[in-house]
């Protein structure tokens, strides 16, 4: 629905990726983190010293979330050199990205944090993805005093 807003409103063609869809939490899927971690007292600890490898029962691996974006990333650097590209994802995807891009390993604390509405954006180019901005939501303060 964002895409489609901002596609609308600035006139460009909204085509959808997968790659860029949020982590799959398998059993996890529309569950609070409390009733998770009351469940199984283990899975705190898990989720901050397993890394990249931590993975929801029957869901999705966080170095499998950080390969899919990093792989757009690529995708869009080759198909694209030197145009802006707007892609519109989710907090968790971005977490995993993001992570990766500041040499960081997720610990499923929330030192980087992502508000609806913000925006990060990468540069990418033969020699380096680099991040520039990470969650700016000035846009949305003014918003609000508007």
């Amino acid at each position: 629905e964002t895409a489609a807003i901002i596609g609308k409103e600035l006139r460009f063609e909204v085509r959808e990726n997968t790659r860029l869809r949020e982590q799959a939490f398998g059993e996890w899927e529309g569950k609070v983190w409390a009733d998770i971690a009351a469940a199984d007292p283990t899975i705190t600890e898990r989720r901050r010293t397993e890394g990249w490898w931590f993975c929801p029962p029957g869901g999705e691996p966080r170095f499998r979330v950080r390969h899919r974006m990093l792989a757009f990333i690529d995708e869009m650097r080759q198909a694209h050199p030197g145009d802006t590209v707007a892609a519109v994802t989710h907090g968790g995807a971005l977490y995993f990205m993001s992570h990766e891009l500041i040499d960081r390993v997720p610990t499923g604390q929330a030192v980087l944090e992502f508000r609806n509405g913000g925006f990060t954006i990468v540069e990418a180019s033969d020699e380096r993805v680099m991040l520039v901005t990470l969650n700016e939501t000035q846009h949305l303060q003014r918003l609000q005093e508007g």
